[in-house]
């Protein structure tokens, strides 16, 4: 039997007499998930702090040819503000999503476990190969860290900046896999996966930017195509294989250690849209008419 929906008159917001799929008493799931989410951009920091010090010793500032270099027009620095602006559209995307969906916890817990381990492979990408610079415009120079606190302290000022161009981060030798093409691409699939199916433009709209964030790299300069080309690959694998787990039942994974903390209260319930503000009206609205047209769709 379907869960019985409930509109309230003040709010226009969606209940279910049933519990969502994750306990909400029960945060330390959500907790645990959330640490190894930022765990991992820490250490990504680290390997990117650590990159940049090799690129610097070994002087590998010889560009390795590019096709795709020849056929786009030059945007430094330009193109990776371009390209954070769309990231930071994508995200508020996905944070609606978010918000729509009573299973809000369990869908954060999801997304900072693919995330987490997709920026923990591009560590240790980062680690094992040193490529040279992309083009002869990037200066990579700065005095190398040599000590462990000078590593911590620069580690820090990466992380807190969240490692973007437009809040002065300017890391050399951090190129395979792309971390910006992770980042957009990860949202890009969050949204398309977990937005309501008839919002066909807000999906074509992601990825879209997905698509405009991605040329906007390589317009910058700042990776070679190979890198983005990586980063699209291994973030379409791990979030597919992450589903793919997800729809076997399985219980535990050795990819993603946090697997079982965000699935453990996961159960085969209709998944209801809930908006959790008062305001704006119209927006609670709009998600007890997409309760009412889930319902509509699975009667017929």
């Amino acid at each position: 039997m379907a869960p019985r929906v409930v509109q309230t008159p003040s709010t226009g917001f969606a209940q279910s007499s049933k519990e969502p799929m994750m306990d909400p008493n029960n945060y330390s799931n959500f907790l645990f998930c959330t640490s190894y989410f930022f765990l991992c951009l820490f250490v990504c920091s680290f390997m990117m702090v650590v990159a940049h010090n090799n690129i610097i010793s070994v002087q590998a500032h010889t560009p390795l040819n590019d096709i795709a270099h020849q056929f786009t027009p030059q945007l430094l620095g330009t193109g990776m503000e371009l390209c954070e602006v769309v990231a930071l559209s994508l995200l508020f995307l996905a944070v609606c999503t978010l918000l729509i969906r009573s299973d809000r916890l369990l869908l954060w817990c999801r997304l900072a476990n693919i995330a987490g381990t997709v920026f923990l492979l591009r560590a240790a990408s980062m680690f094992l190969t040193t490529i040279p610079i992309p083009h002869t415009a990037i200066e990579c120079k700065g005095i190398l860290a040599t000590t462990p606190f000078e590593y911590l302290q620069r580690t820090v000022d990466v992380y807190l900046h969240g490692g973007l161009y437009i809040n002065g981060v300017k890391i050399c030798g951090d190129y395979m896999f792309s971390g910006h093409t992770s980042g957009i691409t990860l949202l890009s699939l969050f949204v398309c996966h977990y937005s309501p199916e008839n919002f066909v433009v807000v999906r074509t709209f992601a990825v879209t930017l997905n698509v405009l964030g991605t040329f906007f790299i390589i317009c910058a300069r700042e990776h070679y195509s190979v890198d983005i080309l990586i980063a699209l690959v291994v973030c379409v694998l791990s979030f597919n294989y992450y589903h793919a787990l997800v729809d076997a039942r399985r219980t535990s994974s050795w990819f993603y250690p946090t697997y079982p903390y965000a699935e453990e209260f996961r159960e085969p319930k209709n998944v209801l849209f809930q908006w959790p503000f008062a305001r704006p009206l119209y927006i609670a609205q709009l998600t007890s008419k997409l309760n009412l047209s889930l319902r509509e769709t699975k009667l017929n």
